[in-house]
């Protein structure tokens, strides 16, 4: 990653802009592009057209029962390939994972806290939300994987937020993990990475607000309950440390540079599963050299 990386950031097209389109302001990059806006625009379509309630973040619910539903599918259907595959539980113990492609699926909820500014808090922005996390990566051996992760995330509307608005995030970026017990059972591992996130507000179906940053430090721990050698399933906790650097304020079609930008912080509790595909299942060899 190159050292210029902070200062590159993805911003949604305005209507009637030119496709990747790209534009310097006070030496940084903004890149227009239909693709992160379209990505946005569809988050915020799952709150459904609805006025604010009490019960606002019922609407963020939806998918998560929907993932939820899908997990556990999942679940039953690895327990029944374990039960009709193997006899024995030493199956699992013993064995891990290596040179495989890996696939991890995570929903849960997420907070954001702290500053944009000194004149504007996330709370102001977003409430709580609901989050969806894809990662992709591949399994060097059986204690490191390296990757790319992907998350979009639902907000009930800020303290300041209209009636009519809803707030989305996406972030993106590179990843690894380290496992510290990947030849048993319960295997417990942590995650560092950073990448870029991006914020939009919008009300009737325009956006009104849209803030543009990079999460500085990704950080997720948990601890796999491995179901069969190439599927498991964790508990995740997960912090960001993210500062916003660009916003294009209601009104205006142009980023401008966020005054003294500051450094806030997004929380994440949920669950994942995690999927190795082809690669090996190779032995412990301390436990077979032991016997």
């Amino acid at each position: 990653m190159s050292a210029g990386f902070g200062q590159l950031f993805v911003g949604a097209q305005a209507p009637g802009r030119t496709p990747e389109r790209v534009r310097k302001a006070r030496g940084r990059f903004f890149v227009d592009s239909p693709a992160t806006h379209g990505l946005a625009q569809h988050v915020l379509r799952q709150g459904t057209r609805r006025n604010r309630t009490p019960a606002q973040g019922k609407w963020i619910m939806k998918p998560l029962i929907h993932l939820g539903a899908f997990a556990v599918v999942l679940s039953i259907n690895s327990l029944a390939f374990a039960e009709e595959a193997s006899t024995t539980p030493s199956r699992v113990v013993g064995t891990a994972p290596s040179r495989a492609f890996e696939l991890t699926l995570s929903a849960g909820f997420d907070q954001g806290f702290g500053d944009v500014s000194k004149t504007m808090h996330i709370s102001e922005l977003a409430g709580n939300g609901g989050s969806l996390q894809l990662g992709l990566g591949y399994r060097l051996n059986p204690r490191y994987m390296v990757g790319v992760y992907a998350e979009a995330t639902g907000y009930d509307p800020g303290d300041l937020s209209s009636e009519h608005a809803r707030s989305a995030g996406v972030s993106a970026g590179v990843q690894m993990q380290r496992h510290f017990a990947p030849f048993q059972k319960v295997d417990p591992w942590l995650s560092v990475g950073f990448g870029w996130r991006g914020f939009w507000e919008t009300e009737h179906d325009s956006v009104r607000r849209s803030l543009q940053g990079v999460d500085w430090l990704r950080l997720q721990a948990g601890v796999d309950y491995r179901l069969t050698p190439m599927v498991s399933i964790s508990p995740v906790l997960g912090l960001s440390v993210s500062k916003f650097f660009a916003e294009k304020q209601p009104g205006h079609t142009e980023f401008r540079e966020i005054d003294a930008p500051r450094s806030n912080v997004f929380l994440f509790a949920g669950f994942m599963g995690r999927f190795d595909m082809g690669g090996l299942s190779r032995r412990n060899v301390t436990q077979v050299a032991s016997r």
